[in-house]
């Protein structure tokens, strides 16, 4: 045997006599970090995808594309008169806005149909004057007896056409068929009416946010082609606007407008 044969199989043997060697654990520790980095890596790769598809199906389900022509959706509060002011009246319990330059005179004592039916200046209602005091707006309560209480549009009529002629209003005859409808509250349409008089006109409300036991009234001291409502579109329109201040509407803009705008503001001072 050669020397080169012999040292290498002496080699061969001490290699073949050592124990077997123990693993790198701080190699293998940061291997599995590494390996683990790569994993998360992937997975937000993944997730991050799914999330973009997930917002890009829903903003099209929501927002819709260029193409559609889907509307967006309306706003569900009526629109406010911010410069308009509220007057809560202590003596009937309802509360009314008016534009904030007019003035208003609280009543003194309750209104009586016998003492002032047909007066427009009656101490016993909530009254409100133009700047000018070229047009007036007053508001009150009155008791109804229990034979009296109002459950259709029916009642309301026959209860107006004997208030006009109790009050020695003109134009008493065919209320039932000039008469505006109206909707009492935002829900539910409580019916009350709009009429129009030779001079003057006027809403009648009860039930629904309003008492069932009183009948308010609120009138319009001009009639509705009178220059002095011009400005604010006729007596009628500006009568509309102030019940919308007080939760009514016209039945039709209910049908037509299911979030109750009341009258556009730019037709108001």
């Amino acid at each position: 045997m050669s020397v080169e044969d012999a040292l290498r199989t002496t080699l061969q043997e001490s290699a073949d006599s050592l124990p077997p060697s123990w693993p790198d654990v701080g190699a293998l520790v940061a291997r599995g970090r590494a390996d683990k980095r790569r994993r998360d890596q992937r997975a937000f790769g993944i997730f991050a995808a799914a999330a973009v598809l997930v917002v890009g199906v829903l903003g099209g389900l929501r927002w819709g594309s260029p193409t559609d022509d889907v509307a967006p959706a309306e706003p569900s509060d009526p629109v406010q008169y911010p410069t308009w002011t509220a007057y809560p009246s202590q003596r009937y319990g309802f509360e009314i806005s008016v534009p904030s330059d007019w003035s208003a005179e609280a009543s003194s004592r309750a209104w009586s149909p016998e003492v002032d039916g047909g007066d427009s200046r009656s101490v016993g209602q909530e009254r409100f004057s133009s700047p000018l005091g070229d047009v007036g707006i007053s508001a009150w309560s009155t008791p109804l007896p229990r034979a009296e209480r109002i459950r259709s549009k029916a009642d309301l009529v026959a209860w107006a056409t004997d208030y006009c002629e109790t009050t020695g209003n003109e134009s008493c005859a065919g209320i039932g068929e000039r008469a505006v409808d109206l909707c009492i509250g935002r829900l539910d349409c409580h019916p009350a009416i709009l009429v129009r008089f030779n001079n003057d006109v006027q809403a009648f409300l009860s039930g629904g946010i309003y008492d069932t036991k009183k009948m308010t009234v609120v009138a319009v001291w001009r009639p509705e082609w009178s220059p002095s409502v011009s400005t604010y579109g006729g007596a009628q329109n500006l009568l509309e606007a102030i019940l919308s201040t007080m939760q009514v509407w016209p039945a039709a803009a209910i049908v037509e407008d299911r979030y109750l705008r009341p009258v556009p503001v730019e037709t108001l001072p």
